[in-house]
């Protein structure tokens, strides 16, 4: 027979138990979902329900900044566009506008968004009608909503840059013809056809610009016209990304090759093993680089990187778990952004805090 006291401390060992189990179990939960990562990418709740990605995002500051892509609605087994607003302490879904309502669809995504400010932004994407018919559209936000600017653009509108409210930069995608710079000046637009697919656009101001592609292709704005700078016809592959980091200076990375634009000249290197997915940088001794190399820990023996540019050299950092980046943004010193997809393919984004 045990007596009161004994009992007493019976139950107090039991409650400690209890406690130390639950503390257990929380903390083994959360080891698991973050497979031991504690890296510096902080993974931030993201709106965008099951089925949906991000495939780009702007920033114009630490506390705003905006995230672009779609969403899948089960009901009506179609996709929408997605918009996203980070306020500086969370990610804010805007409401779809109705933009294309009476409109026959399968599938509406939001593929690139740039600003030049807070109040001038714009963001591209395309529409599918069906498995063959498609069109392309842009959007242009006011500080205050988004609206439709221009619909039933061409086949595709893949990539957008803005430098001003009447300087903006399309990559438009002609179905029978390839790839063309769509240039807005406030009242027209002016085509300039290039033919290559063109993966990215970047521009340090309205006379310094780079457009890279398939084929290693890079071609240079000089504010008066575009002039094709390199493109191997031997090698199809494709350069995915360019960032400038100085006034005239960028880098250029794509599948398996790194390279920079500097002062009007060009120059590569092959690194056989990596695919450069994209690249931004804040300042030219802060830059971010996403991508894909070997990787021993993964099943197929081949997986997602993060770099970072400290000014000197690249430092390959680890990723978190489950995260499938699209695209990069560096918005200051120790302020940077990852968006695109995670775990039960859901729109994901993470945020650097070092």
């Amino acid at each position: 027979m045990f007596n009161k006291k004994s009992n007493s401390i019976i139950s107090s060992i039991l409650q400690l138990l209890i406690i130390t189990l639950v503390i257990s179990t929380f903390v083994t939960c959360d080891e698991d979902d973050n497979n031991g990562y504690t890296g510096p990418w902080v993974e931030v709740p993201t709106p965008g329900g099951p089925d949906s990605r991000l495939n780009a995002c702007y920033f114009t500051s630490s506390d705003n900044g905006w995230a672009c892509g779609n969403s899948y609605n089960f009901e009506e087994e179609r996709s929408y566009p997605l918009l996203i607003h980070w306020n500086g302490v969370e990610w804010e879904e805007y409401p779809y506008g109705g933009w294309f309502d009476g409109e026959e669809f399968i599938n509406i995504k939001i593929t690139d968004i740039s600003f030049s400010g807070p109040s001038n932004g714009w963001a591209v994407g395309n529409l599918a009608v069906n498995h063959s018919e498609n069109f392309g559209f842009i959007l242009r936000y006011d500080g205050n909503q988004w609206y439709i600017f221009k619909s039933h653009f061409e086949w595709r509108v893949d990539h957008v840059y803005c430098i001003s409210e009447d300087d903006v930069w399309f990559v438009v995608y002609e179905k029978y013809s390839g790839d063309s710079l769509y240039h807005w000046d406030g009242d027209e637009y002016e085509r300039y056809y290039v033919g290559t697919d063109i993966r990215d656009i970047a521009f340090s101001s309205s006379t310094e610009g780079l457009a890279v592609g398939l084929y290693y292709s890079v071609y240079h704005w000089d504010g008066m016209k575009w002039e094709q700078i390199w493109k191997d016809t031997s090698r199809p592959e494709p350069h995915n990304a360019v960032s400038y980091y100085e006034p005239n200076k960028a880098w250029i990375v794509g599948s398996q090759r790194m390279g920079k634009w500097i002062n009007g000249e060009y120059t590569y290197w092959y690194e056989w093993d990596y695919d450069y997915e994209d690249i931004h940088f804040s300042h030219s001794d802060e830059g971010w680089m996403i991508g894909c190399g070997p990787d021993p820990s993964d099943p197929l023996g081949y997986g997602g990187y993060i770099w970072h540019w400290n000014g000197n050299n690249w430092e390959r950092m680890e990723k978190p778990p489950d995260m499938g980046a699209n695209a990069v943004f560096s918005v200051d010193y120790y302020d940077a952004w990852i968006v695109g997809w995670g775990k039960n393919n859901e729109c994901w984004s993470w945020n650097y805090e070092p």
